[in-house]
């Protein structure tokens, strides 16, 4: 599983499984143009040089974050984003953990139910091995 920043990176920001959820707005005939105009500022915030924190710490932050406003298509999004690029499902369940401490625990067990919804997906369509495999 790639893990340098490139890769996480391209995962986060999407690919046919992770960008499922995004289908309409992806297929909207001004969202290119939208898109475009939104992406200067997020450029910057993801991949600026006056960044104190690593990308993966960054990451950690937005999904929390996302979690915490209630972001639901794009945290699922950024959940299998993540976990595409190399996170693993426990390092996402202890920022959930957190959400729960500080945002409440219905926002926790939502945010947690929806990383288990990604990894399954995941699992589903082969990108992450089965869970059995892991053990062997």
């Amino acid at each position: 599983m790639a893990t340098d920043d490139a890769a996480l990176l391209k995962w986060v920001y999407g690919d046919e499984i992770s960008m499922a959820v995004m289908k309409p707005l992806l297929d909207a005939p001004w969202w290119p143009k939208l898109q475009s105009d939104m992406s200067v500022p997020q450029r910057e915030v993801f991949k600026g040089e006056t960044n104190q924190l690593s990308v993966r710490e960054r990451m950690l932050v937005n999904i929390a974050i996302l979690a915490c406003v209630g972001r639901e298509r794009s945290f699922r999004s950024r959940c299998h984003g993540l976990l595409r690029g190399g996170f693993q499902e426990e390092e996402l369940a202890e920022v959930f953990r957190q959400v729960a401490m500080y945002a409440g625990m219905p926002t926790g067990v939502e945010c947690s139910l929806v990383l288990a919804e990604a990894a399954r997906d995941l699992k589903a369509a082969g990108v992450l091995p089965a869970d059995d495999a892991k053990e062997a």
